[in-house]
């Protein structure tokens, strides 16, 4: 499915050479190659490719550049109009201002301390991004060193000509455009300046310099998560019908434009929110003129707005990895007990949370056959949204429609481990009050392993075919989390419900139900429910979407100076799920604590299940020595990090689980390797080190030097962190290269990747979802012999020990953690486990954790009850797991 909601799209000669170009591709390819039109923003259609909505989009360059960061889409090929990919860009000036034609080096040193002219951004139109007049050109003398005087923004509808119009009236020093011949360029009068005489511009205007073609054209690109034959063959067919259109067609992509383009724009600074925020421009977009500025609406005393991104938002199902879904599905759906914002369970359908003391966990019979039965009493008079009563019927329907081989779901519990259904073995229901979920014996799992079990998938099973004893996962309390209408499904063909009317405008039995919603781009609106299971909650409406209170709000997080408007005007009461502070893009951590202070908003600061560490390679000679790790950790100044790149916004970690998790094994268990440049020295000296020399020596490992690896993808930029650390180094005799891959090089999910090839001496990065409720899969796959990424298994992802860690009795640890049992029966061992499996890591030290990242959620002051959890994103608690509870004081 290819995405026609690029630029010009909607005319419909455009439409028709994509209609027709598609047609040829379904031919060469084998492939039914159909267009997809609408006005999604490149956010949506980002997010399209990334979920595999849309398979093939034309991307400009910059929302290739946020696409491809992310992971989400490949290359195929280059837009190129007359055989070029690229385009250069121009300095101009008059040519009484001092400066002089010349090549790039010289220029740029003669424009120190000048006015530039950019034009102002955002702009009323800022689908067309100015990249020659501003991003660039800005990149580009920054990259240089060059330091500039203060900007004069530019106004208008038509920057390249306003910017010249600019420098010509002596408004500034100089400007960019694109690049056009001397003679064209002379030529040319700005409209803006009509009535001057041509010959007088042409005699007062100049080309400063012209640089190499750096401005990419648009790029074809294919969804990451396409099959590799899929790829194949239609890059394939694109060299058999590259045309597109009048004078256009495709090259090869150009990675190394690319990358230089990359840098240039990451240099410019520029927030480019703004512009991926916002439809492809079409005819429409073109005739707008905004009058005045928009007013925000405030809210009723009954409803609330809450600033979300609308990406995604066409299906609400169990299991959501949009960030729309992810936080309305705990307002509409309900699951018989719920995680709150600690990691613990608490009743929500069930009257009560089963446990040992309370008899409903419990083993039932011996040897073999001996199993684990969970028990669940429901609490009196369940509706779910239409009226129908919710008995434990529906739940024994539930367990037996996902457990189906055409299930599109998940079967991935909230700590990303196989989900606890998958070894039910039946479930019953004694009464309509009343279900019992029992687990697999011992018998029952190793038939499941040979049979494949009712997915009929022995490669799932396949690691009980020796398994001993019942089977009990960590999580078995998460076997209630579907909870599906059987007298509205029962009919339906489960491999249908994605696309069904359903999963648009589903009937659940959550606090909330969805009354509108359900379109791309459109805020989705919540009415309570008040046969909800534990009332009807305070607040009677609920609208996810900024766009709900001022129509032209950006579909995805508002800035902090349009959120402060927002709350000033009592339009919007929070900002939910944020996952960073984009201080890539120059967003500041004090413009939150500034909404504080002025007293429009509370700020929550929460932990994320993500931190940053510096791997270190166990196989270099001198990392090998635990002496020179910890020589590494206490000579880097963690803190300083933290307050210098984060604003302060980040907490230190003495393990791979940050402080706040319920497994933490506590300080007084855990190394500290506190900022002591003093004991780093200490420490190389003892491991046989020179120190009186720069790089310190050893006398058969030689110069102790490093080079650091990374790439640059992150919301906090990498690049300080990494300057900061090489200084540090350097303190105490450490030489230290700094050197930064695209993601692409840095990242590959094979052993061509820097990281997975285990290609670094110290490798800067971040851990994403070590600190999950239960992290034995994050355990798993990042600290195992067995996780040790070679080629001899190919380097995948989930081998994920990039430092190269071997420890037998870590590995025994972990082996123990992974019996349910221990955790069920024994839940102090369990902890005893975890702590002995942190501290023999934190000692050995095969990485350094360097912080743990921060994110702000936003409420406004006259709203009650939110507790957003550090478990939001993925680990089972989002910002809205207990809606139900807030209140408008």
């Amino acid at each position: 499915m290819v995405d026609a909601g690029y630029a010009g799209a909607f005319v419909h000669e455009t439409r028709l050479y994509w209609e027709r170009w598609a047609q040829k591709l379904s031919q060469a390819s084998g492939l039914n190659v159909i267009v997809k039109p609408g006005h999604p923003t490149k956010l949506e259609t980002l997010d399209a490719l990334r979920v595999g909505k849309v398979h093939i989009a034309l991307l400009d360059p910059l929302s290739y550049l946020f696409g491809h960061g992310h992971g989400w889409v490949k290359p195929l090929a280059m837009s190129a109009r007359n055989g070029q990919t690229a385009r250069a860009i121009m300095f101009i000036a008059r040519v009484d201002s001092g400066l002089k034609p010349g090549e790039q080096n010289d220029v740029f040193d003669q424009l120190a301390n000048r006015r530039p002219c950019w034009p102002r951004w955002p702009w009323s139109r800022p689908t067309l991004p100015p990249l020659a007049e501003h991003f660039l050109p800005a990149g580009l003398l920054a990259l240089h060193g060059t330091k500039l005087a203060s900007p004069v923004h530019i106004t208008g509808d038509y920057v390249e000509t306003g910017v010249q119009a600019a420098v010509f009236r002596g408004v500034c020093d100089f400007a960019a455009v694109d690049a056009m011949p001397p003679a064209m360029f002379k030529g040319l009068l700005p409209g803006e300046l009509q009535g001057t005489p041509f010959e007088r511009w042409a005699q007062e205007m100049q080309v400063l310099h012209v640089t190499e073609p750096i401005n990419p054209a648009d790029v074809l690109v294919i969804a990451a998560t396409a099959p590799a034959e899929v790829s194949t063959r239609i890059a394939r067919a694109i060299q058999e019908v590259p045309e597109v259109g009048i004078q256009a067609g495709y090259q090869p992509f150009d990675a190394q434009l690319f990358a230089k383009f990359e840098r240039i724009i990451a240099a410019s600074g520029i927030d480019l929110r703004p512009y991926l925020a916002v439809p492809h421009w079409g005819p429409d977009h073109l005739s707008k003129r905004t009058t005045h500025e928009p007013r925000w609406v405030p809210t009723p005393r009954d409803t609330i707005v809450l600033d979300v991104p609308l990406q995604g938002g066409t299906s609400f199902l169990p299991d959501q990895s949009e960030e729309l879904g992810r936080l309305v599905m705990p307002a509409i759906y309900a699951e018989l007990v719920r995680l709150d914002a600690s990691g613990r369970y608490m009743p929500y359908l069930a009257a009560e949370v089963p446990t040992l003391d309370n008899g409903l966990v419990r083993f039932v019979g011996k040897n073999q056959d001996e199993h684990l039965e969970v028990e669940f009493r429901l609490r009196p008079n369940l509706r779910w949204h239409d009226g129908h009563p919710l008995t434990a019927d529906d739940l024994v329907f539930a367990w037996e429609w996902v457990m189906q081989p055409n299930w599109p779901g998940s079967h991935l519990s909230s700590s990303g481990l196989p989900a606890p259904e998958l070894f039910v073995d039946r479930v019953v229901a004694p009464s309509p009050n009343r279900v019992i979920y029992r687990f697999m014996s011992q018998q029952q799992a190793r038939q499941a392993a040979q049979t494949g079990g009712r997915l009929k998938n022995p490669a799932l099973y396949a690691g009980l075919a020796q398994h001993a004893g019942p089977v009990v996962p960590v999580d078995y309390l998460e076997v209630g989390r579907n909870v599906l209408p059987r007298h509205i499904l029962n009919s339906m063909p489960v491999e249908a419900l994605a696309g069904s009317a359903f999963a648009r405008r589903p009937i659940y039995a959550g606090a909330y139900r969805l009354v509108e919603g359900g379109e791309p781009g459109k805020p989705v609106i919540l009415q309570a429910f008040a046969g909800f299971a534990l009332g009807k909650p305070a607040i009677q409406r609920v609208a996810f979407g900024a766009r709900y209170a001022l129509e032209s709000a950006t579909g995805y997080w508002q800035t902090p100076e349009q959120l402060t408007k927002g709350l000033q005007a009592r339009a919007i009461q929070a900002q939910l799920g944020l996952p960073a502070i984009r201080l890539r893009e120059h967003e500041n951590p004090q413009d939150y604590d500034a909404l504080a202070a002025r007293t429009f908003a509370r700020v929550i600061w929460v932990p994320r299940d993500w931190w940053e560490v510096l791997d270190f390679n166990l196989d270099n000679p001198h990392l090998s020595d635990l002496r020179v790790r910890r020589a590494v950790a206490h000579a880097i100044d963690r803190g300083a990090i933290i307050d210098r790149v984060l604003g302060g916004r980040g907490e230190l970690m003495r393990s791979y689980l940050p402080a706040w998790h319920p497994l933490y094994a506590g300080d007084t268990h855990l190394p500290n390797y506190a900022f002591d440049p003093q004991r780093a020295r200490s420490l190389l000296q003892a491991a046989g080190y020179d120190i009186s020399r720069m790089p310190a020596m050893h006398p058969t490992r030689g110069a102790l030097t490093f080079e650091i690896a990374s790439m640059d993808v992150a919301p906090h930029p990498r690049r300080p962190i990494a300057e900061l650390i090489q200084k540090q180094l350097a303190i105490v005799g450490i030489a230290v290269h700094v050197r930064f891959y695209s993601w692409e090089e840095f990242e590959a999910q094979d052993c061509s990747g820097i990281r997975n090839s285990r290609k670094f001496d110290l490798g800067l990065a971040g851990w994403l979802g070590s600190a999950k409720p239960h992290p034995l899969r994050w355990a798993a796959q990042a600290t195992t012999v067995a996780s040790i990424p070679s080629p001899d298994n190919g380097c995948p992802f989930e081998k994920s020990n990039w430092s190269g860690w071997r420890n037998t009795r870590a590995d025994e640890t972990l082996m123990k953690l992974m019996n349910g049992r221990v955790a069920l029966q024994q839940p102090d061992e369990y902890r005893r486990l975890w702590a002995e499996h942190q501290r023999l890591w934190a000692t050995e030290l095969p990485s350094l954790p360097l912080f743990n990242v921060m994110r702000p959620v936003v409420v406004a002051p006259d709203l009650v009850g939110v507790h957003p959890s550090p478990f939001a994103f993925g680990g089972g608690v989002e910002d809205t797991w207990n809606i139900h509870t807030w209140k408008r004081a």
